[in-house]
């Protein structure tokens, strides 16, 4: 799956989109599929 990396503190410029294993829900855990999601970013 994709994910967004985060592997040092900095601006958004930072993050990496990266390929993942997929995890695997452990028992009494379920897996949910997303459709979209967002992060902001707050300025100071």
């Amino acid at each position: 799956m994709k994910a967004i990396i985060c592997e040092q503190w900095g601006g958004p410029e930072s993050l990496k989109l990266m390929d993942v294993a997929l995890p695997e829900p452990g028992p009494r855990q379920v897996r949910i599929r997303v459709a979209a999601a967002a992060s902001i970013f707050p300025t100071c």
